[in-house]
């Protein structure tokens, strides 16, 4: 992983890295090993496998077989991060550091290729785990998107080819386990029927490689299309390919444990790796008691049947299909547009943030002058209300001065009214009194006037009654 940025700003990009490295230094590895073990069709068909060439034999097999898988898993994974959604991918991306440990097994693959120490002592249990890794991450984050039919079919193919040559190898190593004489037991007729069944696997995928897309030769399609029912046969056909592989894998293994402290002339009796077939097959295929003869030559039948449907369908053009003349854009694409739309936003953002922040400077200016002249307005007012203070002091002081004379006018005007009443009743009575003795006057000037015209109309007057006529005619005039 060294060779990719390990910053946090680069793990997308070298999550779309990551794919085509692995897939270029699994083919490296793979080829290197078929050049290195010399593996072809007729390597099996070598001497002396029972012993240390044997080994090495099975061990290339397997690695290559091994490295197929991991390849056809990460077209999956390069295709499908080519077309899912910008979501997903970078769901994808955060388990970079994950992916970056598994990619390890491979570095240490090839520094071992350098060095010329790859052999059958070198343990593949990383290489297992990272093809593990990668299927469960595939499974999880990327099962729904749609695979390239092409690509697809032609990893089936090379995956299956590999299988069938890990399973000609184990059986003629199983085959010269076998003790002199066992060549009649069922053992060694299963072996026969499944190196007949080898065979026939191998010329249906010989059939359908002559029609793979790839070429312009005459009546070869440009690409191939198929719906999902067709990618579940052949997942089918993988799987059982993986348990043949496995089982045969396994008894070739106890059985090499089982020879090793024998003689060159000394073999295991059939009944032993059959044994070892029985607990295999169990240990593989999951379910108890069950037969190595019935489960391998059934996982066998479906893998012949299967591909020699594809090939027929292949031979009458029944996958042909046209190469889509459009692809969908990439989520790294989408995500650097994106991205490039965010960063041309930023930078508008930015130039709005320069002027806003001049309005704002102009805001906190006016804010500032506003705020001096509020600061001389609290002042005035400061002032204007100590005025209004003292006013108010000196008109509660007048006005309590002009009250206090209020009342005391009010009480003198209360006072001179009492005594203007007193005067004017006293003046009252006083004229009452005046009218009444005039009143009373009048009467006896009026009864003495009567009595005196009498007097003098009976009796000349006397001197004294003329005295007091003139007495009483002077009151009357002064009256």
């Amino acid at each position: 992983c060294s060779r990719f940025a390990r910053s946090g700003v680069n793990r997308l990009n070298t999550t779309t890295a990551a794919a085509p490295s692995s897939l270029k230094q699994a083919e490296l590895i793979s080829r290197q090993a078929q050049e290195k073990f010399e593996l072809s069709e007729n390597c099996a068909e070598r001497a002396g496998l029972r012993g240390a060439p044997g080994e090495q034999l099975s061990f290339a097999a397997g690695l290559v077989y091994s490295l197929l898988l991991l390849q056809a898993t990460l077209h999956k994974y390069e295709q499908a991060l080519s077309k899912c959604s910008v979501e997903i991918y970078r769901k994808v991306g955060l388990l970079y550091p994950e992916m970056c440990v598994h990619e390890r097994s491979l570095d240490f693959l090839i520094e071992l290729l350098h060095k010329d120490q790859l052999d059958e002592t070198v343990n593949v249990e990383p290489l297992t785990k990272a093809i593990k890794y990668y299927q469960h991450l595939y499974s999880i984050h990327l099962a729904d998107q749609a695979e390239d039919c092409t690509v697809q079919l032609a990893d089936h193919i090379k995956f299956t080819q590999s299988a069938l040559d890990c399973m000609s190898v184990e059986v003629c190593r199983l085959r010269s386990f076998l003790q002199t004489g066992q060549e009649a037991s069922d053992f060694a007729i299963l072996l026969k029927d499944l190196e007949t069944s080898c065979s026939d696997i191998r010329q249906f995928c010989k059939k359908i490689r002559r029609r793979m897309p790839g070429t312009e030769a005459p009546g070869i399609p440009a690409a191939l299309g198929f719906g999902q029912q067709v990618s579940e046969i052949l997942l089918d056909c993988r799987k059982h390919l993986t348990w043949v592989v496995a089982v045969l894998q396994e008894v070739a293994a106890a059985g090499a444990q089982m020879i090793a402290p024998l003689t060159e002339n000394e073999g295991l009796q059939a009944v032993k790796l059959e044994d070892l077939a029985f607990k295999a097959s169990e240990q593989i295929y999951g379910a108890q008691g069950i037969s190595p003869y019935e489960c391998l030559r059934q996982s066998c039948n479906i893998l012949i049947a299967t591909m020699n449907k594809m090939a027929t369908a292949m031979q009458e053009g029944e996958y042909d299909a046209d190469k889509p003349q459009t692809k969908p854009l990439p989520p790294v694409q989408l995500r650097a547009a994106a991205l490039r739309a965010e960063i041309t936003d930023a930078e508008g953002l930015g130039l709005k943030l320069e002027d806003r922040e001049t309005v704002i400077k102009e805001l906190k200016k006016s804010l500032k002058i506003k705020g001096e002249e509020l600061s001389e307005a609290n002042v005035r007012l400061s002032l204007l209300e100590k005025k209004l203070d003292s006013a108010s002091k000196d008109a509660d002081e007048r006005v309590e001065k002009i009250q206090s004379k209020l009342s005391d006018t009010q009480a003198l005007l209360k006072k001179k009214e009492k005594e203007f009443e007193e005067t004017m009743d006293a003046l009252q009575a006083d004229i009452d009194q005046l009218e009444s003795e005039k009143l009373e006057l009048k009467q006896r000037l009026s009864n003495q006037s009567k009595r005196t015209i009498e007097g003098l109309r009976g009796a000349p007057p006397s001197g004294i009654a003329s005295v007091i006529s003139s007495i009483a005619g002077g009151g009357s005039g002064a009256a």
